[in-house]
């Protein structure tokens, strides 16, 4: 017998893929998961009544429920987590991670052969 699987496409605002989402049965994807392609497509082992969590960095992360065999999926930016990761890239390290020594420079000096 057959598994079913729940198919259909990733997308972002604009309607175009996300290759690289994935995809999993919740709570955890140990019934089925999957990767997102290159044309944004994805296919997981899954029922009608079971919920599917899509997760790509830098997108809200979603749960929705499966109510028919063809469920495409569109994503929406998590802005509050890219002004995270900006703010942390380009900004000082947060004060946890000053460990309050001062940094000593070292030279070497080469000889000559």
């Amino acid at each position: 017998m057959e598994t079913p699987t729940v198919s259909g496409r990733v997308t972002d605002e604009k309607g175009e893929p996300l290759p690289g989402a994935i995809v999993y049965v919740a709570p955890d994807g140990s019934r089925g998961w999957a990767i997102v392609n290159e044309e944004g497509r994805y296919s997981v082992p899954a029922v009608v009544g079971d919920s599917l969590r899509i997760e790509f960095l830098g997108y809200m992360r979603q749960t929705v429920e499966v109510k028919k065999r063809r469920l495409d999926i569109r994503m929406e930016v998590d802005t509050i987590a890219m002004n995270e990761v900006i703010r942390v890239a380009y900004g000082p390290p947060p004060a946890r991670f000053d460990s309050g020594r001062p940094v000593q420079e070292e030279t070497t000096q080469t000889q000559p052969e």
